[in-house]
């Protein structure tokens, strides 16, 4: 029999059930010590209680701040929240606890020096208490006291005991965190003071001693796999009596995970499986702790490795501290440029978007949609056609002036394209000649991607101010120009081919012939237009005098007081292309029959003896080229056209096969218009007056026209342009 056996008389205790504590059990007439075990926290607080929500961020390695940084925050509960229970994870109450190593004091006296009682037994569930499997006696003698001291998770890896023989305050306990989240143990103690109970549970009160650390997932979460968590630069042993002392260790302790996720993850869900709940030392962590997630994003196609510094954060003992990690995209999409108010004709307007993070082999898209029944497009300004930037609203193709076709001179609805950089775009909006207000929304997103993380921008568009039946653009542009048709230039063209003999025959001839009527005929130029065929020394010329005298004299065009449509149109028609001098440009383009590398017309040249011999081009007998004193295009009328919709015609040469493309509109697609000068009695009221705007109606004679207050004016002056349209 062990000396500690065999000091007094003992009784032997038996509780019964948990709210019994007075049944006996005899054992040769005495009674034995057993426990009754309950579990707590650290005591400091209600188990319930939350520390408020701590925020910080994690970054990319590489520090790339283009985009949104993931967003973390951190909880703290007391561990006697928590219902799971096993190594790695915390036991609440007792529950998961088999067993715990208990030691005793015996103390004589109150103040008497303790004495060993008993040490390291085991203490096991006996359903309604706990009993060593050695049996150990009270003792009886009316001073004499035992004090307990008793550990959960005793044989845990890394956990070793110093035993202090002056208390249970000098017991120590030595650990080094296993690295294995599963290898962590949650370690609990219970100490008793003085306590000498016959016939009652020891109560033992046990309290966490580690910190328990969880990662859930938190508001937000992209599709992809959540690959490790990692903790770095983390103290990992230490020694505990009655506090933590002497940590130290530099330590990284990994959790690998391989959990997919997208992005319906309600916000708390578990990230870690229950066993992956690291069970720390408490501790304050030095400035060199780090906490990494690495996140294999299945939108990017790129593996994340998203770290933030967490030193100066706490670990407090029996207290769980919980990391809830969002995912945020490692894109970051942006409408970089705002877009005015529009007005409700046919009308351009641009916009930019900036597509951050994406890699090159990832697609984004761009949409646009109307709030009504409209068709909005769109298009990256680098893709448009080049009178789209000369301010023409092109719709459709047509093909030699007179076939329209279905591809598209404006964009789609859906633009597409692949990586990061920075997009200029150009939006077509149709015109709106309703009595409401239209938005037409572009919407940015990546494929793949949550439909929350898409960007949006909406662009209002105004309905016309409609006055009876007349609709008036509500947005005063400030445009101005000079009405024109007052013009005295002569451009002059010449085939440029020195070497035409007549031995060539005719069909070289009629070719170039054909050529010239095919782009007359393209751009309406034929009232101003002249052609010219000469011959000198056997050789043969064609020559094209643009005549803008001709444009001077409207004759009894754009005569209307009250009908500005009617004015309009008459204008284009006469004026034909000169109006924005698409003609002169397409001729410049031509190239010569059977020498693609050529272009087939040249200046005619005033100054001789730079053409082949002395004297040809004067030889020849064509106008001179006359730069003229007035502007050669009607302003006024090209900017009320280019608030209609035009065609982009491609026109095929019969005679070389060569391609030319230029805007073209047709009569019946000219809606918005100059107003005749009586109409302008309805301008809606405004910091303007009729007579700051060009109407359409021309004065009797070549060098005036009627402004929008009845009063004439020389066509060469610069007046500004509001357009209406009939409902």
């Amino acid at each position: 029999m062990k000396p500690y056996q065999a000091l007094l008389p003992l009784l032997l205790i038996a509780a019964i059930s948990c709210t019994d504590d007075t049944g006996i059990v005899g054992i040769d007439g005495y009674e034995n010590i057993v426990f009754g075990v309950s579990g707590s926290g650290t005591g400091s607080r209600s188990a319930d209680e939350t520390r408020s929500p701590d925020m910080f961020t994690l970054h990319p390695d590489s520090d790339n701040r283009e985009v949104e940084p993931v967003k973390v925050y951190v909880t703290e509960t007391d561990m006697t929240g928590e219902s799971v229970s096993g190594r790695g994870t915390p036991v609440t109450g007792t529950d998961g606890m088999s067993s715990f190593g208990i030691y005793s004091f015996f103390y004589r006296t109150p103040t008497s020096e303790p004495e060993p009682f008993f040490d390291g037994e085991t203490a096991i569930d006996k359903g309604d208490h706990w009993a060593t499997g050695n049996v150990y006696y009270w003792p009886t003698a009316a001073e004499s006291t035992l004090r307990f001291w008793a550990m959960a998770g005793i044989d845990a890896p890394g956990v070793s005991i110093t035993r202090g023989n002056s208390s249970p305050e000098a017991m120590t306990i030595n650990y080094a965190v296993p690295q294995r989240a599963n290898d962590q143990a949650d370690l609990m103690l219970a100490t008793t003071s003085h306590t000498n109970t016959p016939g009652q549970r020891v109560p033992l009160r046990f309290s966490h001693l580690c910190a328990a650390v969880r990662f859930v997932f938190g508001d937000e979460m992209q599709p992809g796999t959540i690959k490790s968590i990692i903790l770095s630069g983390i103290k990992s042993e230490g020694q505990y009596t009655t506090t933590w002392n002497n940590l130290s260790g530099n330590e990284t302790f990994t959790i690998p995970i391989e959990k997919t996720t997208d992005e319906n993850v309600a916000s708390g869900t578990e990230m870690t499986p229950d066993y992956n709940t690291l069970m720390m030392i408490p501790q304050q962590l030095g400035e060199n702790a780090r906490l990494k997630v690495v996140f294999q994003d299945k939108v990017t196609g790129a593996e994340r490795n998203l770290t933030a510094p967490i030193g100066g954060q706490t670990w407090k003992q029996g207290t769980t501290t919980t990391y809830h990690i969002g995912i945020t995209p490692d894109f970051k999409l942006e409408f970089t440029r705002p877009v005015e108010t529009q007005d409700a004709h046919y009308v351009t307007c641009n916009s930019a978007i900036r597509v951050s993070g994406l890699p090159a082999d990832r697609q984004w898209t761009l949409t646009v949609e109307a709030s009504d029944s409209s068709d909005p497009s769109v298009q990256l300004t680098a893709d448009v056609n080049e009178f789209v930037r000369q301010g023409f609203w092109t719709d459709r193709e047509m093909l030699n002036g007179s076939t329209v076709t279905n591809r598209s001179a404006r964009g789609t609805s859906v633009i597409q394209g692949s990586g990061s950089g920075e997009f200029p775009l150009t939006v077509f909006l149709p015109e709106n000649v309703s009595d409401a207000n239209r938005t037409v929304t572009l919407t940015l997103s990546v494929e793949g991607a949550p439909s929350r993380y898409a960007v949006t921008q909406e662009i209002a568009q105004l309905h016309p101010l409609w006055v009876g039946d007349e609709g008036w653009e509500q947005i005063d542009d400030n445009q101005s120009g000079a009405y024109g048709f007052s013009y005295t230039a002569h451009h002059v063209y010449v085939y440029y081919d020195g070497n035409l003999n007549i031995g060539d025959g005719a069909t070289t001839l009629r070719r170039i012939k054909s050529m010239i009527d095919n782009i007359i005929a393209q751009y309406n130029a034929g009232d101003y237009v002249d052609i010219y065929y000469q011959s000198y020394l056997s050789k043969y010329r064609y020559a094209l005098d643009i005549n803008y005298e001709k444009l001077s004299n409207l004759g009894l065009n754009a005569s209307s007081n009250t009908d500005g449509l009617a004015n309009t149109r008459q204008l284009f028609n006469f004026g034909g292309s000169a109006v924005s001098t698409t003609f002169e440009s397409a001729l410049q383009d031509l190239r010569r029959i059977n020498d693609n590398n050529t272009k087939a017309f040249r200046k005619r040249d005033n100054t001789p003896g730079t053409w082949y011999n002395p004297n040809i081009d004067d030889q020849f007998e064509f106008p001179k080229w006359v730069e003229g004193t007035a502007i050669n295009e009607s302003q006024a009328l090209t900017l009320a056209l280019k608030k209609n919709r035009y065609y982009l015609n491609r026109y095929t040469d019969t005679g070389t096969g060569m391609e030319t493309t230029a805007p073209r509109i047709t009569e019946d697609n000219i809606v918005w218009y100059l107003p005749a000068y009586q109409q302008f009695n309805s301008l809606p009221a405004g910091s303007f007056s009729p007579a700051d705007f060009w109407s359409s109606t021309a004065y009797n004679n070549a060098t005036q026209a009627y402004l929008g207050n009845g009063m004439p004016a020389t066509r060469n002056t610069q007046k500004k342009v509001r357009v209406v349209r009939n409902r």
